[in-house]
């Protein structure tokens, strides 16, 4: 039988920083978040990188949320929750349901 001895290293070969500042930015985005749902969710509380998280949040806002004449934005939201549940994710289902 192998005996397995504790290592000092870390055991996860990601290398995560420490969360940096919440940014103007970003904040915004959280503020902005808090007025429409009614909270925050966790995906925009942990500002590993907030440059990108804005942006990316930015964009999303614009896909789901910006005009695009196909759907209306009830029907966006619609299916997205479908495919969410249809993925078994639970925090895709919430997301897209209390939206």
């Amino acid at each position: 039988m192998t005996e397995h001895k504790p290592r000092d290293e870390a055991t996860s070969f990601l290398r995560i920083t420490e969360p940096q500042k919440v940014t103007p930015e970003l904040a915004e985005l959280q503020d902005e978040e808090k007025a429409r749902k009614g909270y925050v969710r966790h995906g925009l509380t942990l500002p590993f990188r907030p440059e990108h998280l804005v942006a990316s949040q930015r964009f999303v806002n614009l896909l789901v949320r910006g005009p695009n004449g196909l759907l209306p934005f009830r029907e966006r939201e619609l299916l997205a929750l479908v495919v969410s549940v249809e993925n078994r994710c639970d925090v895709c289902t919430i997301q897209h349901a209390t939206a």
